[in-house]
């Protein structure tokens, strides 16, 4: 009699092996090991990012005006091998994407970078908090890869403001993942986890270090190379790339000339007259959507603006000395729009307190105040002035019986308060410290008084013509077509103390 066999047969062993291999085969397709680490890394960033926050936010509150950072300043949680133990690097051997002009990166030490004690890749000193740090270290990002673009950023702001960011690796946590932490943080970045008080502030992606490492193309098209300008002109030029262009900068010897433009056309008006005469250069920075930059090569040209664009007189008048705590001027004819209004105010005390107003309602601003022991000079002034006949006041307060007197002058052609400068003496030479003038076609004003002299006549000084004068002061002013180290100069009839302003316009 036969007994049942209780064993497999080669044939079932086989079909046992073939199913077990196809859920092998299955798991793995389903689970991804690789995702799997993925994930894990992914998720001890989102812890790392939560700790950070809350340890910065804990300094933040503790520490009073506590050191947040250096502004404008990308911190990475990249190690910089040429970094000694305390000093730290702007990562130039990295690669890292290029940055906007005026910032910087910034990497610390391997042997500190996890340290808290302010030197670690984060600036911040958790070790002044009043109950010990939060954290004995600053964690790192899991792969710390600048070739992956797998690390931590810290950006400080006005205010205590900062932000903390983390890329994402896997497919769960990353743009339209079913844990999806880089769309729904508010953040500048869809593929970042941006953390902090302000979202805004880190200025590059670091993915476009693997997708597009090649700057745009860029060149400044108008005005021509080697072009003569003058007056208000039109800057343009042409900037492509594959990744799409993000801006441009025009620059002027190097210093931005008015805002990033960033959408076509790439433009923007160049006022010469705000400019020195003679040759500058001009430049264009553009930066694509991957964060990387280019500088054109430059285009010379020359500002030439002629005389007739120098500011002018236009009309003038003086109240003269009296003892009143009131010093008033009327402009003659009706004060043309947008046109320059200059009062020079003295007085014989040395406590005076000036304030300007008109009957137009123009802003008065001080240029400069000059006071010693004799009295008081003052150079006052209205930009853009309004339209129609003007009187101006000027009230005087802190002060006893003290003799005054002012003058009223219109000029056209300038508008902004450039430099200034003051001085006083005693003899018959009246002369300001010298200023250095940023600007070519300016007016220069030179405002002179005697205070303790109550007959004395004025002579300018070379180049200077006196608009207005009294017995104790006088205004005078000059033009210069180029900028250039200058003073406001005048001689007195009879050897005495003196006070003398300069102020100059663009």
């Amino acid at each position: 009699m036969n007994k049942a066999g209780n064993g497999f047969t080669l044939i079932e062993l086989l079909i046992v092996i073939a199913v077990v291999a196809i859920l092998s085969v299955t798991v793995i397709l389903t689970l991804n090991p690789a995702e799997l680490l993925r994930q894990s890394r992914d998720s001890s960033r989102l812890a790392d990012i939560a700790t950070l926050g809350t340890a910065i936010g804990t300094y933040s509150a503790d520490v009073p005006n506590g050191y947040m950072g250096q502004p404008q300043t990308v911190y990475v949680s990249l190690w910089d091998d040429q970094s000694t133990s305390t000093a730290g690097t702007n990562c130039a051997s990295l690669a890292l994407p290029t940055l906007p002009l005026n910032w910087n990166y910034h990497c610390a030490a391997s042997s500190t970078l996890n340290n808290v004690d302010g030197f670690g890749w984060l600036p911040i000193n958790l070790q002044q908090v009043s109950f010990n740090s939060p954290i004995a270290t600053f964690p790192i990002d899991p792969k710390n890869s600048a070739a992956a673009g797998l690390y931590y950023t810290y950006q400080s702001g006005p205010n205590n403001s900062w932000e903390i960011t983390a890329a994402m690796e896997s497919s769960k946590y990353g743009l339209g993942g079913t844990g999806d932490a880089v769309s729904r943080d508010g953040g500048k970045f869809d593929d970042l986890l941006e953390s902090g008080g302000n979202l805004t502030m880190l200025p590059v992606d670091r993915a476009g270090v693997f997708s597009d490492t090649v700057a745009p193309t860029v060149s400044v098209t108008s005005p021509a190379y080697g072009a003569s300008v003058s007056g208000t002109i039109v800057v343009s030029a042409t900037a492509n790339d594959p990744s799409g262009v993000a801006g441009v900068q025009f620059l002027i010897d190097g210093a931005d000339l008015g805002s990033e433009i960033t959408t076509p056309a790439y433009q923007i008006n160049w006022d010469t007259t705000l400019t020195s005469n003679g040759s500058h250069s001009l430049t264009a920075h553009a930066r694509d959507t991957a964060s990387n930059a280019i500088t054109s090569a430059a285009v010379a040209v020359t500002v030439n603006n002629s005389s007739s664009l120098l500011p002018s007189l236009v009309q003038f008048t003086v109240t003269s000395n009296a003892p009143a705590p009131t010093c008033s001027a009327q402009l003659n004819t009706s004060v043309a729009s947008g046109h320059l209004l200059v009062f020079t105010i003295d007085t014989n005390s040395s406590t005076a307190t000036i304030s300007v107003a008109d009957n137009n309602g123009n802003s008065w601003l001080e240029a400069i105040n000059n006071t010693d022991a004799n009295g008081t000079q003052s150079i006052f002034y209205a930009a853009n002035a309004a339209a129609g006949i003007t009187n101006v006041t000027a009230t005087i307060t802190n002060w006893s019986g003290a003799n005054r007197s002012c003058e009223l002058a219109e000029y056209s052609g300038v508008t902004t308060l450039d430099a200034k400068n003051s001085s006083s003496g005693a003899g018959t030479v009246l002369g300001s410290t010298p200023s250095t003038t940023g600007f070519g076609n300016e007016l220069i004003v030179g405002a002179g008084s005697v205070p303790n002299c109550s007959s004395c006549t004025f002579t300018a000084g070379p180049g200077f013509i006196i608009v207005s004068a009294s017995s104790k002061s006088f205004q005078e002013y000059t033009t210069k077509v180029s900028a250039g180290n200058y003073s406001a100069t005048a001689s007195v009839s009879t050897s005495t103390s003196w006070l003398m302003n300069m102020a100059t316009f663009h």
